[in-house]
């Protein structure tokens, strides 16, 4: 029992760490292109 509770919470943490990483990937390309768009305006 307790190894398949241990493996359900890695996948989560897993699952998790993923979205994590993923939505960091999204806010630094937007505020990338932010930051080209004001140096292109300048």
């Amino acid at each position: 029992i307790y190894t398949r509770l241990k493996n359900r919470i890695n996948k989560f943490i897993e699952l998790w760490f993923n979205n994590i990483l993923f939505l960091y990937y999204i806010i630094l390309n937007s505020t990338n292109r932010k930051e080209l768009g004001k140096s292109a305006k300048n």
